[in-house]
C-alpha cells in the first residue's frame, strides 16, 4: 500500500459525515488534509475499501463558516481498529476535489486543527454542545 505523506491535522472539533442522501451520519471526521481524511464509525457501520462514496462533510457553525455541507467524493483507502473496540477508522483519499472545496477543506485544517495558541472555547460557542441533565 502506499503511503500518502499529507501534511494531516486532527480537529478539535469532531465533524459529522453523512452520506450524499439522508440526514444519519456514518461517523466523525477526525483528521483533514488536502488530501483526505480520517473517519471514525461505529463497528456496526461497514464501508468498503477501494470504492468510491459521495459524502457530505457536515460544517460546523464558527468563525468563518455557517453551518451547511461541503459534498465530498472519497475512496475510502485503509481501515483498523480505533483504541476503542466499538469504533473502527477508515482512512479516505478525496477524488475530484474542486478548488472552491480545496479552500474550504483548508479553512477547517488550519482553523480547527490542534494548536498549543487556541481554545476551543475561543473558536466555537460550546453551549451549543452542553446536555442539561435534570437531577433527580
Amino acid at each position: 500500500m502506499k503511503k500518502r505523506n499529507a501534511d494531516r491535522k486532527n480537529l478539535v472539533l469532531y465533524l459529522d459525515i453523512l452520506p450524499d442522501r439522508g440526514d444519519e451520519p456514518l461517523g466523525k471526521c477526525i483528521n483533514i488534509s488536502l488530501t483526505g481524511i480520517m473517519l471514525v464509525t461505529r463497528n456496526d457501520v461497514e464501508l468498503d475499501l477501494d470504492k468510491k462514496f459521495r459524502l457530505r462533510l457536515k460544517l460546523p457553525i464558527a468563525g468563518d463558516f455557517n453551518g451547511g455541507h461541503l459534498p465530498l467524493t472519497l475512496n475510502l483507502k485503509w481501515k483498523r481498529e480505533d483504541a476503542n473496540p466499538e469504533y473502527v477508522c477508515y482512512g479516505g483519499e478525496f477524488v475530484g476535489l474542486s478548488k472552491k472545496s480545496k479552500d474550504i477543506v483548508e479553512k477547517l485544517s488550519h482553523y480547527f486543527a490542534f494548536s498549543n495558541n487556541k481554545n476551543i472555547s475561543e473558536l466555537v460557542d460550546l453551549s451549543d454542545y452542553v446536555i442539561d441533565v435534570e437531577e433527580e
